[in-house]
Parts: C-alpha cells; structure tokens; sequence
C-alpha cells in the first residue's frame, strides 16, 4: 500500500508526472510515495482420498479476508449456496454446496462463514473496470470465504451415473 507523499517530495501547484502503481494510473508522483508491504503466505496441503480430494489450507498474514474461489461451466445446477447480487457469483457460507451437470455431481464445502468481516467479493481491479473491462473467469462462480490468519480444509467430492 502507498502512504502520502513525504512533506518535502511535497508540490505546492500539485503537478506530477502520471503515473502507475500497479492498480491504477495517476498523477501522483508513485515513485518517491512510501510503501507499507504485507505479505499473504498460503501453504496448500493436497489429499486424494478414496471419494475426492482434500485441499487444506494454511493462510498467514495480518488480520485480512479471503476468498476461495470455485467455477463451474454454464448449463449446471448449483445446490446449497447463496446467489449473490453480482451475476453468475454465489457464497457457500454453511454445508456443503453441489454442481451437478449431465449425470455427474461434485460435492464441495464446507461453508466457512459469511458477513462483512469477510465479503463475498472478487475485485477486478481499476485497470480492467476503468475500461468496461472484466477480470473474471466465465461461470457459475462460488466463492467460499474465510479471515487470516487461520485454516481452511476444501473437501471436493465426486458421483458419476
């Protein structure tokens, strides 16, 4: 995250170069603003089990949310989560959520929980919304949420006809 100017890179007409700080372009002089850097480690742990899998994760950090995030093709029925206000964006907050398409279903979950502590959200960033323009995988997207530090176990499940 970039923090003010120092006082003395400070210009009393405002005038700086445009420029880009990874999110977004502007004339705010980027290269001499102070950074405060944090650094999210995931481990990701993978278990194949008789049924599926089991993905356990491990999220260091400071206080923050997260989000995991599932997509499935169009033209499936999705059972157990919340349809979001964005379209094709659910949440899985509780139980175990399904996909089902042709005669096949993946069984996903747990839920983790759900509130403005941790939002149900996927950000494109202002260089692609700035344009009309959309960083999102195409699908039915459910998103699983959760805070770090913590953990967090995935189990996915299949059933073939």
């Amino acid at each position: 995250m970039r923090l003010p100017l120092p006082p003395d890179r400070r210009r009393s007409d405002g005038s700086y170069e445009l420029g880009d700080d990874g999110r977004f372009f502007a004339s705010m002089d980027f290269p001499h603003r102070p950074t405060d850097d944090h650094q999210l480690r995931v481990d990701a742990d993978v278990d194949v089990t008789d049924s599926g899998v089991d993905v356990q994760l491990d999220l260091r950090s400071i206080p923050t949310s997260y989000v995991v995030e599932l997509v499935f093709r169009p033209g499936s029925t999705l059972k157990g989560v919340r349809a979001l206000s964005d379209p094709d964006s659910y949440e899985l907050a509780e139980g175990i959520g399904s996909y089902t398409v042709g005669g096949e279903t993946i069984r996903f979950g747990p839920g983790n929980g759900s509130g403005p502590a941790q939002p149900a959200v996927f950000d494109d960033g202002e260089q692609f919304s700035y344009l009309g323009a959309r960083d999102t995988v195409p699908g039915a997207r459910v998103y699983i949420t959760g805070r770090v530090p913590g953990t967090y176990t995935l189990s996915l499940t299949g059933t073939q006809p």
